[in-house]
């Protein structure tokens, strides 16, 4: 009797267990390259033998997202679409895969294809809302349980159904009678098939929430998608439909200036483009349009403002019509304008869908363009001073400064998402080298997804967490000029950039702006640059700077993210002064005069191939002030020269020969100085003191 229970004992964690086939509710993504059936707890590793085969379904789509999945002795089924590129490869024979929707993006298959998929039963599923509005609450729906991808839903009766978590999915969604589906709190629904709303019910999408459709389908019947931004009377938005049939007019009620991008105009001296107006026009799908705040707003403080696009939702493929003129020649000036032979290829697009896209999945879909994207975030106030950015004659321009760049190294500002969000417009570059001088920015349903937040949209001044997944080592440096205003540029090492010049990995620029930073590749400029892993602390990164004022400079961090985050330092070395300076410790400081220098900063991460001679702590040399500007050094001070922030040199002692110096000739104003200490090695060291 004891064997009888022994033995039954040793077999109840299989009878207990056992998951095969082993079901997975909803799409899957890999994040990483992945094995199956390892990915899943509890299913062990697999085999690469003649173990048993492992059956797993995925219960939607299956995303590869440019990764490679591996099956180790697994039959593979998905009830979605194969989407996102990638590979899918095995270890033995007996792994096969089924796909019952869609195979997109030309992945690459080296399993067998078993075509005997099995679909799901039938399932309908209609609110109730018996308990309460909760679309994730089993008893509000008949037959109970919560809807998932294979189920059709019925909504039909007048308690509000409201979703306001992102994982809620349906096969189709059907509002009829009176009934009401709210998406909110960043909450999203993801349906398969169409969404149909008739002329009685109600389909509301509140800010940052989405509607995210799988097939290339028609809808019918309105939504109503908010957006919300904060703004005053002067502040533009760049604005895009995610509906059908919406007229410009409609976003802002009340504003005057409402304005479409025109990329090369004939009558343009080499062409270059320029604003047109865009009133009473209805907005072509995927296009992007500048509208200002209605004209009751305040000038000098920002009001909030709900955006409400009424329509049918946009969904499927969308091909949005661009252009680009055929200057290629050497930039030039018109007027006081200088223009590039990039300002005849400048295109404003837009996110046409109700829902974000993937800025990375769309310029890997679009190779006609330049390798990122330019979102307008308008962080600065209107100012005479700035130069217009595209050639408007307005009095008060915005700073070209203010655009979020995109791209495969990642965003411009710090902890900024590659999204791009519902309703919003951006700006691409189509490339020189395009077959054409006119073609199509192409936009389709796998640049969503319930992984892509919606919560990012300019402008309102709002910032978000990072979502991205790959091996990154970034760095955000900034260079302030003496009106403390800063120039940033971004450098990181990522999968799949090289240590040339990269497509989506590298964001060049043509230094239009009077003051710029950025790093140097090739001759040429970049203000986001990818380099190749692994990291090496040999490595050196060529700056430059452009600027038209003289005065005092700093290069600070911004941020920094992967192994920049430990102990790994970085330096900027100053070769004019002979000076490597740790911007981990503090900030580096120097003057300069009006033009452009390329060959004066080295971003660098080691400091070895220097001696001890030549390589100085600042925390060796001490200033304070009282009554007089005091320095004190633990080497002897040979030379001290003073500056104020127009770089001029307003106090010198050639003969110090001390390691202590007070300088008591200076008139105290409360303003910013730089110190220039040379030592009695050469060795120089700059400070910057509030005196």
């Amino acid at each position: 009797m004891k064997k009888n229970i022994l033995f039954f004992l040793f077999l109840l964690p299989f009878i207990v267990f056992s998951q095969n086939p082993y079901t997975f509710n909803g799409s899957y993504s890999l994040t990483n390259n992945t094995s199956f059936p390892s990915a899943f707890s509890g299913l062990g590793n697999g085999n690469c033998g003649n173990g048993n085969t492992q059956t797993i379904i995925i219960n939607g789509d299956l995303n590869l997202n440019g990764r490679t999945l591996n099956l180790r002795n697994v039959n593979l089924i998905v009830y979605g679409n194969l989407n996102g590129g990638g590979s899918i490869t095995t270890c033995t024979a007996n792994s096969t895969y089924c796909v019952r929707g869609a195979i997109q993006n030309n992945p690459n298959i080296t399993v067998t294809r078993n075509y005997d998929c099995t679909p799901p039963p039938a399932c309908t599923k209609t609110w109730t809302g018996v308990q309460n509005t909760n679309w994730n609450n089993s008893a509000n729906w008949s037959p109970t349980g919560v809807p998932t991808i294979n189920c059709d839903v019925i909504i039909n009766n007048n308690v509000n159904c409201i979703v306001s978590t992102t994982n809620a999915e349906a096969k189709t969604i059907t509002i009829s009678n009176t009934g009401f589906l709210t998406l909110n709190n960043s909450g999203s629904v993801r349906v398969k098939g169409s969404v149909n709303i008739s002329s009685t019910a109600s389909f509301i999408i509140e800010n940052a929430s989405s509607l995210i459709q799988i097939d290339n389908v028609a809808n019918s019947g309105n939504i109503q998608l908010k957006r919300n931004t904060s703004i005053s009377k002067f502040d533009y938005v760049y604005w895009s439909s995610p509906v059908t049939s919406f007229n410009t007019s409609q976003v802002s009620p009340n504003s005057s200036s409402i304005y479409k991008w025109v990329p090369t105009i004939g009558n343009n001296l080499n062409g270059f483009g320029n604003w047109a107006g865009a009133s009473n026009q209805i907005m072509t799908l995927g296009k992007g349009y500048i509208i200002r705040a209605p004209n009751n707003f305040p000038t000098n403080t920002t009001q909030n403002f709900t955006a409400t696009f009424t329509g049918v939702p946009n969904n499927g493929n969308i091909n949005t019509p661009i252009a680009r003129g055929n200057y290629a020649g050497n930039s030039y000036m018109n007027g006081n304008l200088k223009v590039t032979e990039d300002d005849d290829n400048w295109n404003l697009i837009g996110n046409p869908y109700p829902s974000a896209i993937n800025a990375i999945r769309f310029l890997n879909s679009n190779t006609s363009l330049d390798g990122f994207v330019r979102v307008w975030t308008h962080n600065t106030p209107v100012s005479a001073n700035n130069n217009s950015p595209f050639y408007g004659n307005f009095t008060y321009n915005y700073s070209t400064d203010d655009y979020l760049l995109i791209n495969g190294t990642g965003t411009s500002i710090p902890g900024a998402l590659s999204v791009i969000g519902a309703g919003q417009g951006f700006f691409v570059k189509m490339n020189h080298n395009s077959a054409s001088q006119s073609g199509n920015a192409i936009f389709t349903n796998d640049m969503r997804g319930s992984d892509i937040s919606n919560n990012q949209f300019f402008r309102n001044g709002n910032t978000t967490t990072s979502e991205d997944a790959d091996e990154k080592h970034r760095i955000w440096l900034n260079l302030v000029n003496p009106n403390q205003i800063a120039s940033s540029l971004l450098v990181g090492y990522v999968d799949e950039a090289t240590n040339g010049i990269d497509r989506v990995f590298d964001a060049e620029t043509k230094l239009k702006n009077n003051f710029e930073l950025y790093s140097i590749i090739e001759n040429q400029y970049f203000t986001i640059q990818g380099k190749a892993l692994p990291f090496t602390t040999n490595d050196e990164i060529p700056l430059g700077f452009t600027t038209n004022q003289n005065g005092i400079y700093t290069f600070g961090l911004s941020a920094v993210d992967g192994l920049f985050e430990g102990n790994q330092d970085i330096y900027i070395q100053d070769l004019e002064l002979n000076l490597t300076h740790n911007l981990k410790e503090s900030p580096y400081s120097f003057t300069t005069s009006a033009g452009d220098y390329n060959t004066r900063f080295v971003l660098k991460f080691s400091n070895e191939t220097l001696g001890n001679e030549d390589f100085i702590n600042n925390e060796s040399v001490v200033i304070y002030t009282n009554d007089a500007l005091n320095i004190e050094a633990n080497e002897i001070i040979k030379e001290v020269l003073v500056y104020d922030t127009l770089g001029r040199l307003i106090s010198q002692n050639k003969k110090v020969n001390s390691n202590k110096y007070s300088e008591n000739q200076l008139v105290k104003s409360n303003l910013p100085l730089l110190i220039q200490i040379t030592l009695e090695n050469n060795i120089k060291i700059v400070k910057k003191i509030i005196y």
